[in-house]
């Protein structure tokens, strides 16, 4: 599939100006909103409810996977070799929980930078969304932030095996938009590796929970602190 998509882009991006529209693919979590913490506890909450176990996030390292994968680990670490049927069954109980924990708005939980970059880039280009949560936990998150209008194009954990198969995903769900780049946007280093392994650039920024050290060994093409970082726009000309 990447391959094939990679064929597309370049056949495509030879009748598309310069200037033309970019596909600019967003992670959610850490990287547009910091919602980590009610995470936390619908992940708690779920677990003792079902398998009777204190369980984190921090268990394992989580940051930037898909959602069942995070699961499946997280169980592994406390003697819980769970089912797929365990697990969907788990997904959909998170969901329940995530949902009644969210504060109706949250905005406030928006990162700096955030919505005034989507709303600058929504003007010109073509947005989209990569996120390792599921379509119910992830939209919820995009609506109640009041962020979710300015996307298009959207590809959640349940719809793919991997990240990289993501973001292959979501750029062929953008076909009918005009592109002449995807450009990835993440907090961790799977959304780094990910846009790598669809031979696209990347933008990294230090609000999650991976180090700047541990970033930039995967050698970002662009590096920030924070979405308010006026070199964003300038690398997106």
């Amino acid at each position: 599939m990447i391959k094939k998509l990679m064929k597309y882009l370049i056949k495509r991006s030879t009748k598309l100006k310069v200037d033309s529209s970019k596909l600019i693919l967003f992670d959610v979590d850490q990287t547009l909103i910091k919602v980590f913490s009610f995470h936390e506890k619908a992940l708690e909450k779920t677990f003792k409810e079902n398998f009777s176990v204190k369980a984190s996030y921090f268990d394992v390292d989580f940051e930037g996977r898909r959602f069942a994968d995070v699961i499946k680990e997280i169980g592994k670490k406390h003697n819980l070799d769970l089912s797929e049927e365990e697990i969907l069954k788990f997904i959909n109980d998170y969901s329940q929980n995530f949902e009644e924990i969210l504060p109706g708005n949250i905005e406030k939980y928006i990162l700096p930078g955030a919505k005034e970059l989507v709303q600058e880039l929504s003007k010109k280009h073509t947005l989209g969304i990569i996120t390792g949560s599921t379509e119910k936990v992830g939209s919820e998150i995009l609506k109640r932030s009041k962020l979710y209008d300015y996307f298009k194009v959207f590809c959640f954990s349940n719809e793919a095996k991997n990240r990289a198969e993501m973001v292959a995903k979501a750029i062929k769900k953008a076909q009918n938009y005009d592109f002449s780049e995807a450009i990835v946007i993440g907090d961790s280093t799977n959304d780094i590796t990910s846009a790598q392994a669809n031979h696209l650039r990347v933008i990294s920024v230090n609000t999650g929970h991976h180090t700047k050290e541990k970033l930039l060994k995967h050698h970002p093409d662009l590096f920030v602190k924070t979405l308010e970082d006026k070199k964003i726009l300038e690398f997106l000309k």
